[in-house]
């Protein structure tokens, strides 16, 4: 999972960059899966799922872009953030990566 925890309110959080920087010097593509409904099976804290539906969407494989004068930093941020957008797109929950007040 990209956003590197789980937690309890709904929203995607912010992405860490790990696995886009793997990406990058790999040259290999990030496949972005969306859950949704998860929230729904699994409440309360419980560790054992409740019955009930989740989609999972597979999309498109996303590559990082070979722009010439970009840095590999800087080609991982735009994967980061194709792979956000897409994800955001599928997921039904609100985008939280500039909510200040979160605290790690």
């Amino acid at each position: 999972f990209p956003e590197g925890t789980l937690h309890r309110m709904p929203g995607l959080l912010p992405f860490h960059l790990g696995a886009f920087i793997a990406a990058v010097e790999a040259d290999a593509p990030v496949v972005p899966v969306t859950l949704r409904g998860t929230r729904s099976v699994l409440r309360d804290e419980s560790l054992f799922p409740r019955r009930g539906r989740i989609r999972v969407r597979v999309s498109a494989p996303l590559a990082a872009g070979a722009d010439a004068g970009a840095s590999p930093w800087d080609r991982a941020i735009g994967l980061r953030d194709a792979a956000r957008a897409e994800m955001l797109r599928h997921c039904g929950e609100p985008d939280l990566a500039d909510r200040r007040e979160l605290s790690w």
